[in-house]
C-alpha cells in the first residue's frame, strides 16, 4: 500500500470512530432529555443511537453522491430520494420510538449483526 492509500485509509477510519462517537454522544444526550422513565424501564440508548445513525447514513451517502462527478444528475436526486426513504425517515421514526420504523430500518441496515442485536434488545422491550 503506497503511502498515500495508507493515509487516506487512516483518515477514513478515524473520521469513521469520530461519526460514531458522535452519534452515541447524542443519543446519550437524548436519553438524558427525556421524561423520567418508570422505575425498572431500561434507557433507549440504543434506539436513539441506531435512528441517528440510520439518518448520519442518509445524510453521509448523499454527501458521497453529491461530490462524485460522473454521477448524472438524474441518478443522484432518484438515488438521494431512495436512500432518504430506506435510512433517513425510519431513522427518525426510531428516534420518535415508533416500533415499524425501528423494525424498517433493521432490515434494510443489511447486517446480520445488527439484525441480531436488535431481536434481543427489541425482545426485551
Amino acid at each position: 500500500m503506497s503511502g498515500t492509500g495508507f493515509f487516506a485509509s487512516l483518515f477514513m477510519a478515524f473520521f469513521v470512530a469520530f461519526v460514531l462517537e458522535c452519534e452515541l454522544l447524542a443519543a446519550r444526550y437524548l436519553v438524558r432529555t427525556q421524561s423520567p422513565r418508570p422505575l425498572g424501564q431500561a434507557p433507549y440508548t440504543w434506539g436513539y443511537f441506531f435512528g441517528i445513525n440510520g439518518m448520519v447514513s442518509a445524510a453521509l451517502i448523499i454527501l458521497a453522491l453529491s461530490i462524485v462527478p460522473e454521477i448524472s444528475i438524474l441518478f443522484r436526486f432518484f438515488a438521494s430520494l431512495v436512500v432518504v426513504l430506506v435510512w433517513g425517515i425510519p431513522g427518525y421514526f426510531v428516534i420518535q420510538r415508533k416500533k415499524w420504523g425501528w423494525v424498517i430500518l433493521t432490515l434494510m441496515s443489511v447486517n446480520p449483526i445488527v439484525w441480531v442485536i436488535n431481536y434481543a434488545y427489541g425482545k426485551n422491550r
